[in-house]
């Protein structure tokens, strides 16, 4: 484990240092996922980062939410997230998140230092080590409240969403999942699941409730980042 950037990494970390050095990781991302939040009046109780890596996006969501709850499968990372959000309040579970409650083949690309990469996917013409990891269900753990999920699990997202058909429906909260290269069936289950994709930000989707998108939400929405394009364009 190393510290770098304010940051606990695993001691082969090399990818992400680039991005740190020039601010905050994936800035323009939350900046705009949270101002949905705040453009149409979402609580800002607790929110879920499924892939929580070491943290990148977890300690940042800490300074906006009141509680953070973090899903991470890799041995290595959960150990640098504990230290990263020591001072913090966050609840992490070490597994991953998918449609069943097993476990599973965990792999790490062999030809990339990046501790962010792994995937209960394989990789295909990538030398990869393996492990075994605990997958439960987001619908199995019984969490009161959820306003916003960020989701980064490496081409996995489908399965999360699967294992939570019903939390989603119950707490309805946005939603920023990574959706490249794009999952077939993703978009379609969310919109089954009440879910509009009303932005797309570098690799992300955006999700918010039908439900919360009156026609009053919509125009918030609309003034919200209208009045801040230039400070969104300004994180590009």
């Amino acid at each position: 484990m190393k510290l770098e950037y304010g940051y606990y990494f695993p001691d082969d970390e090399t990818h992400f240092q680039s991005f740190l050095a020039h601010g905050d990781y994936q800035i323009l991302q939350r900046e705009m996922g949270v101002g949905v939040c705040r453009a149409i009046n979402i609580p800002l109780n607790c929110a879920l980062d499924i892939g929580a890596h070491v943290g990148l996006w977890a300690r940042p969501l800490s300074t906006v939410f009141k509680k953070v709850i973090c899903f991470e499968p890799r041995k290595e990372n959960v150990e640098c997230l504990r230290k990263n959000l020591a001072d913090r309040n966050a609840i992490i579970y070490p597994f991953g998140l998918s449609d069943t409650i097993t476990q599973k083949s965990f792999y790490m690309p062999g030809d990339v230092h990046n501790s962010g990469a792994g995937s209960f996917g394989t990789f295909e013409n990538r030398s990869a080590t393996s492990t075994t990891a605990d997958l439960k269900t987001l619908d199995s753990i019984k969490i009161s409240e959820i306003n916003f999920i960020k989701m980064d699990v490496q081409g996995w997202e489908l399965n999360v969403v699967r294992g939570g058909v019903e939390t989603l429906r119950r707490m309805q909260p946005v939603i920023l999942c990574e959706n490249e290269p794009v999952q077939e069936g993703l978009v379609e289950l969310l919109a089954q699941l009440g879910y509009e994709k009303i932005l797309r930000v570098v690799k992300e989707d955006i999700f918010v409730p039908t439900s919360l998108l009156s026609k009053d939400a919509r125009t918030a929405l609309m003034s919200y980042f209208n009045e801040r394009k230039s400070y969104f364009e300004s994180l590009i």
